[in-house]
């Protein structure tokens, strides 16, 4: 009983100990992120989507960096830009009562912009990080965090999306687990794909559906969301 309690104890202590020091690393991020990110936004939102995530490794992500390990963030934040184009163009002609609602509450919660600095604050702190960034975000807790900044994500089938909307795709780069996890925005506008920092670009770079597909045959989806609203599940 004694060597349980002692073990027990030892585990305590080294998980405080973990805990401790990754609070203290993002406390220093925070204050690091915060103060690049009038350059950042200066230099990188102009165009609203970010199409290379490399361009944000000065962000620091628990133990990583933005560059590095921060397409699963990148990838809420260009959906949320995406559904707020949408509702933007939505506001020029009549709405429902909901429809309107849901408007609102994504100007509510969004503002201007979302901050990265305070994005990965939330990964860090909230436990979405794997082995605290160095793996980047999961991708299996990424509607939770998406909620929080005004949209919903619905799991789907684990196979590409044909249907128009605007979704999230997590998979292996290639069919090896040891190939790393990466994450994108897509948007389908009739038999076009739309990819924001699926591959590094400038801009946004666009597919045929076939095309599209041949390129992802190779792929393992790990997580395929359709992107709604904030109102979606309530």
């Amino acid at each position: 009983m004694l060597q349980k309690i002692l073990t027990f104890g030892y585990r305590f202590l080294i998980r405080h100990k973990a805990l401790k020091k990754q609070q203290n690393i993002s406390e220093a991020n925070l204050e690091a992120n915060r103060a690049f990110e009038e350059h950042a936004r200066e230099s990188f939102y102009k165009r609203r989507f970010v199409t290379d995530q490399r361009v944000l490794g000065s962000f620091k992500l628990g133990n990583s960096d933005m560059g590095y390990a921060g397409c699963e963030i990148i990838a809420v934040f260009n959906a949320c830009e995406l559904c707020r184009n949408m509702m933007d163009k939505d506001k020029t002609v009549e709405t429902d009562t909901e429809q309107k609602d849901d408007m609102l509450l994504l100007d509510k919660i969004r503002g201007d912009y979302i901050p990265f600095s305070d994005m990965i604050n939330e990964a860090e702190t909230g436990g979405y990080l794997m082995r605290f960034g160095k793996w980047g975000t999961n991708p299996l807790w990424l509607p939770p965090f998406a909620s929080k900044y005004g949209i919903g994500l619905e799991k789907l089938d684990r196979i590409l999306p044909e249907k128009q909307g605007i979704y999230i795709l997590s998979f292996w780069n290639d069919r090896k687990v040891k190939s790393g996890v990466h994450t994108a925005c897509i948007q389908i506008v009739g038999d076009t794909v739309v990819t924001y920092n699926l591959f590094y670009g400038n801009s946004p770079i666009n597919y045929e559906m076939q095309k599209f597909g041949d390129i992802m045959k190779d792929k393992r989806l790990i997580a395929v969301y359709r992107v709604h609203p904030q109102a979606y599940g309530n």
